[in-house]
């Protein structure tokens, strides 16, 4: 005789990433929530436009599988940073944005890197910042 053990809270839209499904759900909100910000509305209230437009960017940090942050090159000279934003989700895989730290602030780049969700295990979430970052300068896979 064995047991099985049954989760009834498991949502199986995400069976092909069942042990990150989690993870992947808190990726695709942030990545919506990042994209909401770009909509224009006419209409003005409490939870319209000008909250919204008010940032632009949830920066986060990343932890592996083997506790270590998720790092990567901001340049060729070995400078990395460990602080992203979410631009796009597919197939498994995160499009990250690399955020360079120029003293107190957060400032976006040019450079991305791609992470399958698989290998993440934790993510830390910041305080929503805007980082002027446009419609048309959000990279995609």
């Amino acid at each position: 005789m064995s047991c099985e053990r049954v989760n009834n809270y498991y949502d199986n839209r995400y069976d092909k990433h069942r042990d990150t499904d989690c993870i992947l759900r808190v990726l695709k909100k942030i990545d919506q929530i990042q994209k909401e910000a770009f909509i224009d509305d006419d209409c003005v209230g409490c939870t319209g436009p000008l909250i919204m437009k008010a940032f632009d960017t949830r920066p986060v940090m990343l932890t592996l599988a083997n506790d270590a942050k998720f790092t990567a090159f901001l340049d060729v000279f070995s400078e990395t940073t460990n602080v992203f934003r979410v631009e796009d989700i597919k197939d498994g895989c995160v499009l990250l944005r690399l955020l360079d730290r120029d003293g107190g602030c957060l400032k976006p780049t040019k450079l991305t890197a791609i992470l399958k969700v698989d290998c993440i295990c934790g993510i830390q979430c910041f305080k929503p910042v805007k980082l002027g970052i446009k419609e048309k300068d959000v990279c995609e896979f």
